[in-house]
């Protein structure tokens, strides 16, 4: 169900979503529903450890040969599609 705002109006809430009635049990069926969501991928700690120290190692690099001109970090593009190859392939951004 999708709701539209026009302009000019306030928008509609829902008074029953899921049979959940009541803005208080609503946000609570979003809580679970997005928790439920954000646990549904599974991720392997030590791969993700190993990603960071690779990142961290790049950056490190990236500084020390002056390629960075201030305080931000500088990572190029080709070294993103680099290792977007590890990345597998079920695994999506966001």
């Amino acid at each position: 169900m999708r709701f539209f705002r026009l302009k000019g109006t306030s928008p509609t809430v829902p008074d029953k979503i899921n049979n959940v009635n009541g803005a208080y049990n609503i946000s609570e069926l979003f809580l679970s529903k997005y928790d439920e969501l954000y646990n549904s991928v599974s991720y392997d700690a030590s791969e993700m450890n190993a990603v960071k120290q690779s990142l961290g190692s790049m950056i490190s690099n990236q500084r020390a040969s002056g390629s960075c001109t201030n305080s931000e970090h500088c990572i190029t593009v080709a070294q993103v599609s680099e290792n977007k190859l590890f990345i597998k392939r079920s695994k999506h951004d966001g």
